[in-house]
């Protein structure tokens, strides 16, 4: 019976790991603080929404797949931050 509590102790473990934010995706992707990446990472994928002519508003699911195949290392959590981050921009303030 201690085997099993022993094979399954691991298994608990990186259960209950949470998973990193968008911010700390972001960070390690593009290096810097948290906010200084988020600025980063959004000024990179303005530039590359630009060069393929992709629209984040009309389209934030297919923009958020064509930035994490760009850059691997980023996730889906990540990718919607920027893209979060790049549609709040675009919003006026009134």
């Amino acid at each position: 019976m201690e085997w099993i509590f022993a094979a399954l102790l691991p298994l608990l473990v990186t259960v209950g790991k949470r998973s990193e934010s968008g911010r700390q995706n972001l960070a390690s992707v593009f290096g810097g603080s948290e906010s200084e990446a988020l600025r980063e990472a959004t000024a990179w994928a303005h530039g590359f929404v630009e060069d393929r002519g992709l629209d984040v508003t009309d389209k934030p699911i297919l923009v958020m797949r064509e930035l994490r195949r760009e850059r691997r290392a980023l996730s889906l959590v990540g990718a919607k931050t920027i893209v979060d981050n790049m549609t709040a921009a675009g919003r006026s303030v009134e």
